[in-house]
């Protein structure tokens, strides 16, 4: 005969809630056969009411109508989610209990889930836990990727925009770097070498650039100027990109164009 599993712990003088998740939203995961799967359609996670208490000033007020037990009784409250999905919780819940001490559980394709998760009920340590995937892995970020992936520098900016810069210091420099490395992707748009000298004859400064740098300057800029094209045509840039870091692209486009044709129609070719 099949056993039951074992309740979680429960603190003293804390209840056990079951978190119940409803409009659960469409996931690659959650998209396979249930015959291919032992976990249930509608799954439940039971979990320690003081945990999630401590972890969220959101939940809180979620508890105020809970009638689970007391005492470390068995008996679970509902309480119920409305947009989440429960693998996503799953990892958060392994992260706020300590049991993924290494992030091993933190990937490219749940990052983005678990911030707005973190975000959504104002958790700080999962936000942390996110900050500090980012930071650590950065350097696996670039243009080239798809929009669609975290790992594109629009999108890693993106959730750092969203759901990291508002919160506390190590979530600021992890954003930071997001966005540093975000910039640097853009800076070689008007990274050019320009010679600047005085016009005596008409008291204005000539800019000038040569043929080499020219060439050099487009042939550096050009990969960069086709994966933006590519990125701002993808039909869900306006939803995955953030207005600030939308906002950046076009400036950082702008101020490309009007360097080209300052050069050209200012100082000419040297």
């Amino acid at each position: 005969m099949s056993q039951h599993p074992a309740p979680p712990p429960c603190s003293p003088g804390s209840a056990l809630v079951t978190l119940v998740f409803k409009d659960v939203p469409f996931s690659a995961a959650s998209a396979a056969p249930a015959a291919a799967s032992s976990e249930p359609l509608n799954k439940e996670l039971t979990v320690d009411r003081a945990l999630l208490f401590h972890a969220s000033p959101v939940l809180r007020g979620l508890f105020e109508d809970t009638r689970g037990g007391s005492g470390g009784q068995t008996s679970a409250a509902p309480v119920t989610l409305v947009g989440d999905r429960p693998e996503d919780w799953e990892l958060a819940l392994s992260l706020l209990q300590h049991e993924d001490k290494h992030l091993s559980g933190v990937t490219w394709d749940n990052i983005g889930a678990l911030a707005r998760l973190a975000h959504k009920y104002d958790m700080p340590q999962l936000q942390t836990c996110c900050a500090l995937f980012l930071a650590v892995n950065l350097h696996e970020a670039s243009l080239k990727e798809p929009l669609a992936s975290p790992k594109n520098l629009l999108h890693a900016a993106s959730l750092a925009e969203r759901y990291l810069c508002d919160c506390g210091n190590m979530h600021i420099c992890s954003g930071k770097a997001v966005q540093a490395a975000f910039k640097a992707e853009l800076s070689m748009l008007t990274t050019m070498n320009v010679q600047h000298s005085f016009n005596s004859a008409y008291g204005c400064i000539s800019i000038a650039v040569s043929a080499a740098d020219m060439y050099a300057w487009k042939t550096a800029a050009q990969p960069a100027v086709t994966r933006l094209k590519r990125l701002m045509a993808d039909s869900a840039y306006s939803v995955v990109v953030a207005s600030g870091v939308q906002a950046q692209v076009s400036t950082a486009v702008m101020d490309h164009l009007l360097q080209l044709v300052n050069h050209l129609a200012g100082g000419g070719l040297g």
